[in-house]
C-alpha cells in the first residue's frame, strides 16, 4: 500500500467525488482528498491523506497535487460566467506544475454534440481544454445519476406519495448511471493506456420514466408512477438554490430532450475498452436504504 499510486480527488466532500475516491481506494490506490474545508468530510476514513486548499490558489493547489500520479476534477455546479473555465485552467496549470501523470475530468453532465445548449457549450469547451492541456487526460461524460432519486426533493415523493417526479420528458430513454458506476469508470479512465479520449458513459439500459417507476414499484412493494416536473418549475427551484442562470440552463437541457428524446441514451460499445460493467437500475434500487413512509 505504501508504494501504491496516489490519486488526488478534488472536491472530496461531494457525493460524486466520494464515490470516485471510494472506487480508487477499493482498487488499492492511495487517495488524497483535496477540499476547501480545513478538515476532511465525515465518511472518508479511507483517505490516505487530505489537503485543504482554495482551488483558486494555483500555487497552493500545485503543492497539494505534488506527488500525485493521477488527479481527478469534477465540474462544480456553478453557472456564473467564466467561473468553471478559470477553475479548470487553474487545475490544469497546477497539475502540470506538480508533475501529475494523468488527469481525468468529469463534466458531471452530458455534452450535446451540437453544443448549442448553454451547458453543452461550456462543458464541451472545458473538455476540449482538458484534452488539449499539458497533462495526458481522459474525459468521462455521464448521463443522469440514479442517486438523484435519493435526494430530498425526490425520495419523499417516491416513498410517501408513490410519485417519481423528474423533469425528463416521458418518452425520453435515458441510460441512467449510478455514482458507484461513475467511480468505476473514472478509475478505468485513469489506468487505461488510452489517453486523449471522451468516454460517453452511462448505465447498461435506456429507461423511460415509466420504466423507472415500474422498477421502483417492484423494489418498494407498492405502486409508484412517473410524473414530469415542468421545466419552468425546475428552473425556478434551481435558481433559488444555486442562483441564476443555473436553473434556466439546466431546465433548457430537459426542454431540448422534447425533440431529442434519445440524446442521453448510450451505446455500451462507446466504453467497452474500459472494461466496466455498470450496474442496472434495479440493482442500484435494491441496495438503497429507502426511508419508511412518513
Amino acid at each position: 500500500m505504501d508504494n501504491a499510486p496516489i490519486v488526488a480527488v478534488l472536491g472530496i466532500g461531494g457525493q460524486q467525488n466520494g464515490a470516485i475516491a471510494t472506487a480508487f481506494a477499493n482498487k488499492g490506490l492511495r487517495v488524497r482528498g483535496i477540499g476547501r474545508a480545513l478538515a476532511p468530510p465525515a465518511g472518508r476514513s479511507f483517505l490516505h491523506d487530505y489537503r485543504a486548499v482554495d482551488p483558486a490558489d494555483h500555487a497552493g493547489l500545485a503543492a497539494a497535487l505534488s506527488g500525485a500520479d493521477v488527479a481527478v476534477f469534477t465540474s462544480p455546479i456553478d453557472h456564473r460566467p467564466g467561473v468553471r473555465e478559470r477553475l479548470v485552467d487553474g487545475f490544469l496549470a497546477a497539475a502540470s506544475r506538480a508533475g501529475v501523470g494523468r488527469v481525468v475530468f468529469n463534466p458531471a453532465a452530458s455534452i450535446f454534440e451540437d453544443r448549442t445548449h448553454p451547458v453543452a457549450k461550456v462543458l464541451g469547451a472545458l473538455s476540449d481544454a482538458v484534452l488539449a492541456g499539458p497533462v495526458p487526460a481522459n474525459v468521462v461524460e455521464p448521463t443522469v445519476y440514479m442517486d438523484n432519486l435519493m435526494a430530498p426533493w425526490a425520495v419523499g415523493g417516491i416513498v410517501n406519495d408513490g410519485v417519481l417526479a423528474y423533469p425528463m420528458p416521458p418518452e425520453a430513454r435515458v441510460s441512467y448511471i449510478s455514482h458507484a458506476s461513475l467511480g468505476a469508470f473514472v478509475h478505468a479512465a485513469a489506468v487505461t493506456p488510452i489517453v486523449g479520449r471522451r468516454f460517453k458513459i452511462g448505465g447498461p439500459e435506456a429507461l423511460t420514466g415509466a420504466q423507472l417507476a415500474e422498477v421502483l414499484s417492484a423494489t418498494l412493494g407498492r405502486p409508484v408512477v412517473y410524473r414530469r416536473i415542468p421545466p419552468a418549475a425546475l428552473a425556478e427551484g434551481l435558481n433559488a438554490a444555486f442562483g441564476a442562470p443555473a436553473g434556466d440552463d439546466i431546465a433548457a437541457l430537459y426542454t431540448t430532450m422534447e425533440t431529442q428524446p434519445d440524446v442521453m441514451r448510450r451505446d455500451p460499445s462507446g466504453w467497452k475498452e474500459l472494461g466496466v460493467a455498470p450496474e442496472p437500475f434495479a440493482v442500484w434500487a435494491r441496495r438503497q436504504a429507502w426511508p419508511s413512509p412518513s
